[in-house]
């Protein structure tokens, strides 16, 4: 009796060569019928969804920076440079930016981040799949959106009253072939109603959060 295959993919990266090439090695040695989008192991793998996440270490409040309000696309385009180990803070990353722009400027950014040595694309095109597989290949993905307009109303998104769009960081989703898939999203804003087409900072009643907890441990 062989090996079991889980154990291998279970722990899968796709940023390691070897791996890489036994895993093509494994492909091209395989029946043409499992390769098949008809084949029963892959339509098992779709029913229960795919799950995946780019996982970002640093999360930026654009409320942090002096006229943050107007500064969501610095704040993401800071997450992404910070995820390529480009900057440490977005305050770096705003003088890298000040040169080449205002904020609100998506070319800015776009020089602003290829001087950091990074390859950027900006399109104005993309749907759901060409996020999931720039995912996939462990790229996060910013997007710009209509933040206003309550579409339980029946209002469409549109524009604020003192800012057209918002800007925020796509680096995961959930559930990707059921019938309600989910992104992973980090908002500069805080948590996004897209519903309603607002935003919950991440302030919480005081009362409401001592009234839970267990202990409180403070260090130095």
């Amino acid at each position: 009796m062989g090996f079991a295959l889980l154990p291998f993919f279970e722990w899968y990266k796709p940023d390691v060569p070897h791996r890489m090439a036994a895993i093509k090695q494994l492909e091209e040695a395989m029946p043409e019928h499992l390769l098949s989008e008809d084949a029963e192991w892959f339509q098992a793998w779709k029913a229960s969804g795919i799950d995946q996440e780019v996982y970002l270490p640093r999360y930026f409040r654009q409320l942090d920076l002096p006229g943050g309000a107007r500064k969501c696309f610095t704040s993401s385009s800071s997450m992404i440079a910070a995820f390529y180990r480009r900057v440490n803070t977005q305050e770096q990353y705003e003088a890298v930016l000040r040169p080449f722009g205002d904020t609100t400027s998506v070319y800015a950014h776009v020089k602003a981040l290829s001087s950091l040595g990074l390859q950027v694309r900006f399109v104005d095109n993309a749907d759901a799949e060409d996020v999931m597989e720039a995912i996939d290949a462990g790229t996060p993905v910013m997007v710009g959106w209509y933040h206003r307009g309550n579409m339980l109303r029946g209002e469409p998104p549109m524009c604020g009253s003192e800012t057209c769009g918002h800007w925020s960081v796509l680096h995961g989703y959930q559930s990707r072939y059921s019938s309600d898939p989910s992104w992973l999203m980090s908002d500069p804003l805080g948590l996004p109603d897209i519903e309603r087409g607002t935003h919950t900072l991440h302030f919480l009643a005081i009362a409401s959060v001592c009234a839970r907890l267990h202990s409180i441990n403070v260090g130095k």
